[in-house]
């Protein structure tokens, strides 16, 4: 459990460093510089699809595996492992990149008391993350998200990507009843 308190102290660090909008509290010389070489994402639009379209043209440019999967929702491979990205924002407000990963839960325990009261001692013991079950039961849903204000580099999106599956994975190894729930 200490473990776990002190990944989600440095996550929630991190979280506030990766969060902080160009120009504040940063060179703006390196702000303009990272802009001029295609390294920060714009949000010129407050339609969701159009948007969409855009950070997928985006993180293909900067070499993340990305396909769409509908109007909202991006796939992106990190890791070897399967991420759902939904943007949700508005031009000139806070925006989400919001970040899910799936993960199948053992047949015997799908639609159990059982599974429902551990989604709800995962959703009091971790603060950075929501965990949910699918509609159907079969999937629990670990949620996250990426701020920004109007625009967000690469390296903020790779690096939030490579925290939150790297969280994901001491969640698994510090929570013993993980591997027993998922597959």
């Amino acid at each position: 459990m200490t473990r776990t308190r002190v990944i989600v102290g440095i996550l929630l660090w991190l979280g506030g460093c990766l969060i902080t909008p160009l120009g504040h509290g940063r060179d703006t010389a390196a702000a303009q510089t990272a802009s001029e070489a295609g390294q920060t994402f714009f949000l010129h639009t407050d339609d969701p699809a159009q948007a969409t379209a855009e950070l997928l043209t985006f993180l293909e440019q900067h070499q993340f595996e990305v396909r769409r999967q509908n109007q909202r929702l991006l796939i992106v491979q990190y890791e070897g492992q399967p991420f759902l990205l939904e943007l949700r924002g508005k031009k000139g407000e806070v925006s989400l990149v919001v970040v899910l990963k799936p993960f199948t839960i053992e047949p015997e325990y799908r639609n159990t008391l059982e599974i429902r009261a551990w989604v709800s001692q995962l959703n009091q013991r971790i603060s950075f993350l929501k965990c949910s079950l699918g509609a159907q039961g079969e999937t629990l849903v670990m949620q996250s998200h990426l701020t920004f204000v109007d625009q967000l580099e690469a390296q903020h999106v790779r690096k939030f990507l490579e925290l939150f599956n790297d969280a994901l994975r001491t969640v698994v190894e510090t929570v013993p009843e993980a591997t027993q729930y998922l597959k």
